[in-house]
């Protein structure tokens, strides 16, 4: 117990006594035939549960009928900790769903305890359970691992404030996430707009009178058709005229289909300076903070920018600051961009257009996707593309000023996207700050509530 606090009405409890503690359960064999598979309920793996933040709001698989049957439908309020492959990790359900024997599932009781303030003591146990867990032949836990597991409970009323005092930030960060979900979006559809579907290209064209080629007669209907309406509304449509002015308005053909005229076929070699990450011999790693931050691979990737894991004294390839990150070994083609210098493994590349554009190279790779996917199904342990290989890559080379416009407009979207993403790191920093403190009753929530209220 802390001697830092009075801690009236606080007791050590396990989570048994807390409410029902059972494994998931899939006892189908094999386990992934097909026909359990891609229906209405949710199936959540250890995946999910690890990339969810605390709060499981999405899933990549579904169970059919056949597949609940042998499964089990936990209720919304679930909360589900990982015992095998990604240890100890945990998450609330938002939404009832199934998950396998590689989960354990804790259902409340409300008289007794609240489940966010139980998911977010586990938080803080989790480096202990994973400790346990190291060492067998494959890394696991157990339902006997938990129960021997013993933590300090406040009464219900202090629970629920703490709860909402660590609620509130992972509140802010969940909405920074959506917030840059969306502000991304918004910029792949202008990039996908100007370089992929050719939008300005083709309006030009329509006010021209010039021929559309055979593919792209689609999209000019439903571009003639938007202009008119937009007319009728008086609204306005496509690019402010000195910008459409930049772009052709016809095309010509190319091995890959027709492509905006003065515009060329070309590699990503010829316009984008390309650094293979070299790892750094093991000894030269800490986690102390010494030296600059190290990248080795996809698994430090986060939504935009990494997640910082070690640090390295003795680089041997670096990445400036916002150079684009791309993942080069399984998988290939899983994008980041570095917000501050850093090292990279041989798992990873930096690469940037010659122009030294952040946004137009971002995007560009983001758009390479279908080539990176044929590199990670060719291989044959796993995925990896080499540099020779990443510099073939086909590359549409609009002109310098085109490229250097699309900064203009998206450049404003990624420096938002930055500032949400900081502004998480420091909230995700205060609230693993604040976590043990609160849980051992060092810190009372009055005393939390201003370090909160002044960050968000």
């Amino acid at each position: 117990m802390s001697k830092n606090a009075d801690l009236n009405g606080w007791r050590l409890a396990n989570l048994s006594e807390l409410g029902e503690v059972n494994r998931g359960r899939s006892r189908h064999r094999p386990r992934y035939a097909a026909h359990l598979y891609e229906g209405p309920y949710p199936f959540i793996q250890t995946g999910d549960i690890k990339a969810s933040g605390g709060r499981i709001t999405s899933h990549q698989q579904t169970y059919s009928e056949a597949g609940l049957a042998q499964s089990r439908l936990w209720p919304e309020g679930t909360m589900c900790i990982t015992i095998a492959a990604n240890i100890a990790e945990t998450a609330i359900l938002t939404y009832p769903a199934c998950f396998p024997d590689s989960v354990i599932g804790f259902i409340a009781d409300d008289s007794k305890c609240d489940v966010s303030f139980v998911e977010y003591t586990f938080r803080n146990l989790k480096k202990s359970i994973q400790q346990e867990a190291t060492g067998s032949v494959q890394d696991n836990i157990n339902l006997q691992t938990l129960e021997r597991l013993k933590f300090l409970l406040p009464p219900l009323a202090e629970q629920k404030a703490i709860a909402h005092i660590l609620g509130t930030l992972d509140d802010k960060i969940e909405v920074n996430r959506r917030m840059n979900e969306t502000l991304e979006g918004m910029a792949r559809a202008l990039f996908k707009s100007w370089f992929v579907d050719f939008d300005p290209v083709i309006d030009n064209a329509l006010a021209a009178g010039d021929p559309i080629p055979e593919a792209f007669r689609d999209r000019a209907a439903q571009r003639a058709e938007a202009a008119t309406s937009a007319a009728s509304q008086g609204r306005p449509f496509g690019l402010p005229k000195p910008l459409a002015a930049q772009f052709p308005n016809a095309f010509h053909d190319s091995d890959l289909g027709p492509i905006p005229e003065g515009w060329e076929l070309s590699s990503i070699g010829q316009h984008f300076r390309l650094t293979m990450g070299q790892s750094p011999p093991g000894s030269t790693y800490n986690e102390r903070g010494e030296g600059l931050p190290f990248y080795q691979g996809r698994s430090d990737f986060g939504f935009r920018f990494p997640t910082r894991r070690v640090y390295c004294t003795s680089p041997k390839r670096l990445a400036q600051l916002n150079d684009t990150l791309v993942s080069v070994r399984a998988p290939v083609g899983d994008v980041n961009m570095a917000r501050e210098r850093c090292v990279i493994g041989r798992g990873v590349a930096a690469i940037r257009h010659n122009s030294g554009s952040r946004s137009f190279t971002y995007y560009s790779i983001h758009h390479l996707r279908e080539y990176f996917d044929r590199f990670e199904a060719e291989g044959t342990v796993f995925g990896s593309i080499n540099k020779n290989d990443f510099q073939g890559l086909p590359f549409i080379a609009p002109t310098a000023d085109i490229a250097s416009n699309f900064d203009r407009f998206a450049g404003p979207l990624d420096d938002r996207i930055q500032t949400c993403a900081r502004q998480s790191t420091a909230l995700t920093v205060l609230r693993d700050t604040l976590l043990p403190k609160l849980l051992s009753g060092e810190l009372r929530v009055r005393d939390a509530e201003k370090f909160v209220e002044a960050a968000v």
